[in-house]
């Protein structure tokens, strides 16, 4: 995957050219996508050690606390070298004039095995995490609030990771996740999760029809396991990998069979299973349906104004 993702698509930096702080906005956007608060971003003075300070919320059993992060970018997927020990100076003592929990390095390659040797030393100390080119690249295609900054910021690399057919596009302005039933984790992206339709006893004078109840989708494993036992007294007899459904041609058949058995009366869906799956539908259109080109988004825009579609 890290092939498939250039770097070097994020500018370096180059004063001559008003290109001083990209890979730095590209760090801070990244980690403000995924959760962190940003309490200190790039400027264009003296870091004094230090590019970005960050906070991480962290959720207890009875209150909310932070941990705040120094945070070191290095951009050099241009020379392909790595971040060597004396790239970064004393982090111990960084961390401490700057008063932080830890010690975060944000590379767009990786670090050297010295330095590999200091964050050893100094993690017995305080927090040291380190976002390198592996770990930046695995998020961004594995992280659906990451879609935005890649396309953003990688935007050769991300339609060269779409044209896999891995990722999401932004069909209604953003990306809406899809989250488990069970567990709440997004598994838009996931391929080890399921649909499962609900439908409850056939009535003897209707044989062949199916009174769908529930519609649900969950991580493969526990979170299915628990919601079917919640329905062990009905039969849940349509089950559904996510991975299938997101194949072009497997989403229209399985679309098209859908729509059939409710055209003919085969399937009869309370109002709750029919709402749960149409939102089913319309979040996996977002793995399947192309992106929304910059004219179409003109050309919708017009259509609300004429019309005024909600």
């Amino acid at each position: 995957m890290g092939d498939m993702i250039d770097l070097k698509e994020i500018p370096s930096s180059n004063p001559s050219k008003g290109q001083l702080d990209a890979f730095e906005l590209f760090a801070r956007d990244f980690l403000e996508a995924i959760g962190f608060k940003i309490l200190d971003g790039p400027d264009r003075g003296a870091d004094r050690g230090r590019d970005l300070i960050v906070a991480e919320p962290i959720k207890g059993q009875v209150t909310d606390t932070e941990k705040r992060w120094l945070v070191s970018v290095k951009h050099y997927a241009y020379s392909d070298s790595s971040v060597r020990d004396r790239d970064e100076p004393d982090p111990i003592g960084r961390v401490r004039k700057f008063g932080v929990d830890g010690f975060m390095a944000f590379y767009s390659t990786i670090p050297s095995s010295g330095l590999n040797e200091t964050f050893s030393r100094v993690s017995k100390q305080t927090c040291v995490h380190v976002f390198d080119k592996g770990r930046i690249c695995k998020c961004l295609t594995s992280r659906p609030e990451l879609q935005k900054i890649f396309q953003q910021y990688l935007p050769q690399s991300y339609l060269r990771w779409r044209n896999l057919g891995k990722g999401a596009t932004r069909v209604w302005g953003e990306v809406e996740p899809l989250t488990c039933c069970q567990c709440g984790k997004d598994i838009l992206l996931e391929d080890n999760a399921v649909v499962v339709l609900v439908y409850g006893p056939k009535e003897d004078n209707e044989i062949t029809r199916r009174y769908i109840t529930d519609v649900y989708w969950a991580c493969k494993g526990k979170c299915d396991k628990i919601l079917m036992d919640k329905y062990s007294h009905m039969i849940t007899g349509v089950w559904e990998d996510l991975g299938d459904i997101k194949i072009p041609y497997f989403y229209m058949r399985w679309l098209n069979y859908i729509i059939n058995r409710i055209r003919d009366g085969s399937d009869i869906y309370t109002d709750d299973a029919f709402q749960k799956q149409i939102i089913f539908i319309t979040a996996m259109s977002q793995t399947v349906l192309k992106d929304t080109t910059e004219e179409q988004w003109n050309r919708i825009s017009t259509f609300e104004r004429l019309f005024l579609i909600p």
